[in-house]
This record gives C-alpha cells, structure tokens and sequence, in this order.
C-alpha cells in the first residue's frame, strides 16, 4: 500500500516536469553524457531529480501490478460468470426440450379427447335409435 500513499507525490513529480518551465523545446541540442549516480562531478540537481524519477518509477511499478492483479481477479470473475452462463443456457435448452415433449404429449391428448367425445358422442346417438326402437315395440 506504500506505493498508493506515494501516489500523489508522483502526480506532483509529474505535474512538475510537464510545467511550463520545465518543457524543452523541440530543438536539436548536443547530446550531453548523463551523470553517473553520486559520480564525482554531477550536480546535486541532477542527483535529486533521478532520486525523484527513481521513486515515481517505483509508484508507477507498484501502481502496474496493482492494475495487473485487478485486472487478473476481473478476467477469473468474466470466467466463471462465462461458465455459469453456459450451465445456465444449457439448463435453459434442456427445460425448452422437455416443454416441448410436454406439448406433444398436451396435443396427443387433446385430439385423443376429441376422439373420445366423438365416439360417445355417437354411442350416444345409438343408445337413442335403441331405446326409439324399445318404445316402438312396446307400443307394437
């Protein structure tokens, strides 16, 4: 957590370096040799800038892993959420399969009823001929 308490001094060291003062111009200048760390001869500016570039790369670093973890935890969760999904749409086609077969069956039965209903429906209609035919004997 050092490197989130450390974060706005990067921002500072940042916002420091893109001021107006600080901005080079886009010129060709002669390369000069950079000063080696604490090497006899270099400006002590020169020595507390790199001291300062170092800690914001630091920040940087720690802020890149940081994204880098979060980043991996939110892939794994879009995996298994992935996962679920398919469980889930394959759940789905399964109830849809067994729904239909329902339906089949719901149909087979309806026209089975319909089957029915008219064969009573016609036993029906032969029982009245029969007991017709009863009343004209016993009338005979």
């Amino acid at each position: 957590m050092a490197a989130k308490s450390n974060l706005p001094f990067a921002e500072r060291l940042i916002a420091g370096f893109s001021s107006e003062k600080n901005v080079q111009s886009t010129e060709k200048k002669a390369v000069k040799p950079r000063a080696a760390k604490n090497a006899p001869g270099a400006k002590p500016a020169l020595v507390q800038e790199r001291g300062l570039l170092h800690n914001a790369l630091l920040d940087l670093e720690g802020e890149l892993k940081n994204l880098q973890a979060s980043r991996a935890k939110v892939e794994r969760k879009v995996n298994s959420i992935s996962r679920e999904l398919g469980g889930t749409q394959r759940k789905e086609i399964e109830l849809q399969n067994q729904i239909n077969g329902l339906k089949q069956k719901e149909n087979e039965l309806i026209k089975k009823k319909g089957s029915i209903k008219d064969k009573i429906e016609g036993l029906d209609h032969k029982i009245e001929k029969v007991k017709a035919i009863e009343r004209e004997l016993k009338d005979v």
